[in-house]
């Protein structure tokens, strides 16, 4: 068994994805296994991770039909032998010390989670810029303050986990959701005391401009449905924080809101954000009877105006451009 399973689900990046094994392949550590779920690229990306495994029978390839990157990552969990898990997004790279230093972290303190600092790279001006993720933990944070943490760094990837403790606290990755590591990552947060982390930038994320992630109106109506998830998950194991539920509940209405902003100044998916607003205030009502929710928010006048009318005004505007 290895001692470290590196996870990467792999997408259509046939561009990135050498740099990325290169950076694994060259580790100083060199007892691990790399996990490579390809989910049903429809460029090269197969055919490159054939050629490194035809190199290294460290790197091990999961190839299936496309799911998404939530259920990916679960196939890479499910297939990981190693006594602790890193995940890597496959346009990524990392400092070839990267899984020495977690570990040694790790194994020294008998933690659970070792959190490095990471740089983000601007590839169209070839700019880097350091992120330092400035978490302290210890037995004495309190689980509102750690929690902020890892709604301000989500990811999974900049993190070495022991292998046990996801498994003790049957950690998975929510499927059909933006943002799926956020849940992970709080959760993971607000289950341990055991988290170190460590200064060094020791990752390489490539900042995209294109993609999901980067869709700011996909993204804030993705939160609408996480931040209730991440509610019931946290009650059904007992982690009652009120702080937590009220943050998540005005953050909430402030996304809501923000739709709103955002579609005055603009014509562009008004019908679909519009759509999907109700749709938030219905899952809202349904997820606040699930989890008797006593909690009363005003909704600001013009914001109900506006999911009232704004649908046949855009309409009405359609109609008038046809019109004239």
């Amino acid at each position: 068994m290895p001692e470290i399973s590196i996870l990467i689900p792999v997408y259509n990046v046939e561009e990135y994805l050498s740099q990325c094994l290169d950076s694994i392949l060259n580790q100083t550590f060199k007892d691990f296994e790399c996990i490579c779920v390809n989910d049903g690229s429809t460029d090269n990306s197969l055919s490159i991770l054939q050629e490194y495994a035809s190199k290294d029978n460290r790197i091990k390839i999961i190839n299936q039909k496309n799911k998404g990157v939530s259920a990916t990552r679960n196939v890479c969990l499910e297939n990981s032998s190693g006594k602790y898990i890193a995940f890597v997004d496959s346009d990524d790279w990392i400092t070839d010390n990267y899984l020495e230093i977690l570990y040694n972290e790790l194994e020294r303190l008998q933690y659970d989670i070792a959190i490095c600092n990471h740089q983000l790279y601007y590839p169209e001006d070839n700019k880097f810029i350091s992120f330092a993720s400035k978490i302290v933990m210890n037995e004495e944070t309190a689980n509102f303050n750690k929690f902020v943490c890892g709604y301000n760094f989500g990811a999974v990837w900049a993190k070495l986990y022991r292998r046990q403790f996801i498994k003790k606290n049957k950690l998975f990755f929510l499927e059909n959701v933006v943002m799926e590591d956020y849940i992970f990552s709080i959760t993971a947060y607000l289950l341990t005391n055991k988290i170190i982390s460590i200064k060094n930038n020791l990752y390489f994320y490539r900042r995209q401009n294109l993609g999901i992630m980067y869709d700011s109106d996909k993204v804030t109506i993705s939160q609408f449905y996480n931040n209730f998830y991440l509610i019931k998950d946290l009650r059904k194991r007992k982690i009652n924080c009120s702080e937590i539920e009220n943050y998540l509940i005005r953050n909430f209405f402030h996304n809501l809101a923000d739709v709103y902003k955002r579609v005055k100044k603009s014509n562009y998916g008004i019908a679909e954000l519009f759509n999907k607003s109700l749709d938030a205030l219905y899952f809202f009502n349904t997820i606040k009877k699930d989890l008797k929710l006593k909690y009363k928010i005003a909704i600001p006048v013009s914001l109900k105006l506006f999911l009232i009318f704004k649908k046949n005004i855009f309409y009405l505007r359609k109609l008038f451009m046809l019109i004239y």
